[in-house]
Formats: C-alpha cells, structure tokens, sequence
C-alpha cells in the first residue's frame, strides 16, 4: 500500500519485496509483517503490537535502552544508530528482513503476521528464522522511518461487492418469503 507519514521514529516501513521478522516469545516462532507499527518495551527492546519481539539481521532482539542512549534514528539501511549521553554514535542493531520467492505461499496467521511454508520459498536457503541485512545481496530493499505501509485494499471496489452481496441476499430473501406464500396458497386449497 501507499506510505503514511507519522514521524514516529520507530514506525517503519518497507520500500521492496521483503518482511519484517519477529519472534514470539511465548512460543518461539518466527513470524513475518510488513505491518512496521513497532514500539520499545519497559526494556527499550523493539516490539510489534502484539509483543512479539522484532529481529535483528542475523537475530536477537534489539534493545535501544532509555538508560545507555538519549536518543537513536534508523537508516534506510536498516541500521539502528544511537546517541550517547556524551554525543557518542554507536551503531545498536541492524533491523533485520526477509524475502521470499513466493509471498503468496505464506500461511495468514491474523494480526498482519504470516508464517513461512514450503510453498512460499523463502530467498535465504530454507532458514527463516535467521533475518537478513536489507542490502544483502539475497534481499535489496529501503526501510523507512516515521512512515507506515497502508492498506492496499480499495475502498470503492469493496463497498460495491458489499452493495452486490446485500442485493443478491434480498433477491434471496424476497425468493423465499413467494415459495412460503405460494406453499401457504396451495395448502389452504387443499382445505
């Protein structure tokens, strides 16, 4: 979908084919979103908005704590740069991604995750639990900050299937109130 500016720092999107990777703590599957509406923990670790914990290129957690940085910008290139208290830059993480050769062999598991299946073919040699750096030479795309990826889903089209939907219910409906009034005429003939 199109771009969304909202100029919070840890809002990503991606310009390209590719999947964020986020892991769920609770039981240990990797999944994948290209819904970038992340946020930090308590912790300063980077999370989706289900808690799930966003992977770094090669994996782990990425943790830009409160205490250790002042403030930290992400690149294009994914990578996450933050600011000392004394002005230092220090590269924290890399935002990690992965591609695959057919996305839409990827299995919908709601909340904008999806999980990897063989059909989907992922670009990295069947490992997806381990994300890519976005300029590796298996994956190229641009991670934007402060903007979201909207939804590709056109509203005009959808409304006209739902006015076509409701319509044929109708026609149904008015279909079954005649055969009841035609079946209530014959049996009261045969009184």
């Amino acid at each position: 979908g199109s771009p969304m500016t909202t100029n919070l720092p840890t809002d990503l999107s991606i310009e390209g084919d590719g999947f964020f990777v986020v892991k769920d703590g609770d039981d240990g599957l990797t999944y994948f979103t290209r819904a970038g509406n992340f946020t930090r923990d308590m912790n300063g670790t980077l999370v989706n908005p289900q808690g799930m914990v966003v992977q770094a290129a090669g994996g782990g957690a990425i943790t830009i704590s409160r205490d250790t940085y002042t403030s930290y910008s992400i690149g294009q290139d994914g990578k996450v740069i933050g600011v000392t208290p004394d002005g230092t830059l220090e590269e924290i993480a890399t935002i990690g991604v992965m591609g695959f050769n057919n996305p839409g062999g990827l299995k919908k598991v709601g909340n904008s995750l999806y999980e990897s299946t063989v059909n989907a073919g992922d670009v990295n040699g069947g490992d997806p639990n381990t994300p890519l750096e976005p300029s590796d030479d298996l994956i190229k795309v641009n991670i934007i900050a402060g903007q979201l990826e909207m939804s590709n889903v056109d509203l005009s089209e959808e409304f006209t299937e739902m006015i076509v939907a409701q319509r044929g219910f109708q026609a149904n409906s008015r279909i079954i109130t005649t055969s009841d009034t035609v079946l209530e005429e014959l049996v009261n003939l045969k009184r």
